[in-house]
């Protein structure tokens, strides 16, 4: 099977890239970084403060929390590494901090497709992030973050897997792992 240097997954706010992130590197014996993990060590190590990604945001804005964000993609850029599989935070691809192409040095860019609906009935459960905190319509809000974003996830994307239902994390991770491998072998 070839296998790209690295797979990145990418995609709005619960697609599933931790959860898929950590099935495939499972699978394919690759190492897992997500970097919203990351972003929440980093910032433990220059503060001595334990928070969480949306504390981090909350509490120090936006702005901080873009240039973390901005430092921890530029980190593992300049540490290319074989056999790693990337789950990036859902604005990493629009973070004005970050050039999108630079992105592309991390490996193979898996664009997760999920329905909006399917992602806002996760982020409903999961509570709302700080951006949609004191949103008059938090979906509608949700709804149009995503719109905005798909046109940078395709552009930037090597592969597009659609996720048309909530289904159990295993059954889409073996599906997405096949698909990787397919598009592979060409």
């Amino acid at each position: 099977m070839a296998m790209p240097k690295s797979i990145v997954l990418c995609g709005v706010k619960h697609c599933g890239k931790s959860t898929l992130g950590n099935l495939l590197a499972d699978r394919f014996g690759i190492l897992f970084f997500d970097t919203d993990k990351l972003l929440q060590k980093q910032h433990t190590v220059n503060t001595g403060e334990i928070l969480s990604p949306r504390e981090i945001f909350i509490q120090k804005g936006e702005e901080f929390f873009r240039k973390l964000e901005a430092k921890i993609i530029y980190d593992l850029i300049a540490k290319p590494q074989q056999n790693r599989l990337i789950s990036l935070g859902g604005g990493v691809l629009t973070n004005p901090f970050i050039n999108p192409e630079d992105v592309k040095k991390l490996g193979y860019i898996v664009y997760l497709d999920i329905k909006p609906e399917i992602a806002f009935g996760r982020v409903k459960r999961n509570g709302l992030p700080p951006f949609l905190i004191g949103e008059k319509d938090p979906a509608a809000t949700f709804y149009k973050i995503c719109k905005e974003r798909e046109p940078v996830y395709l552009r930037y994307a090597d592969l597009i897997f659609e996720i048309h239902a909530d289904v159990a994390p295993e059954l889409v991770g073996n599906e997405l792992a096949k698909t990787i491998e397919e598009t592979n072998q060409k």
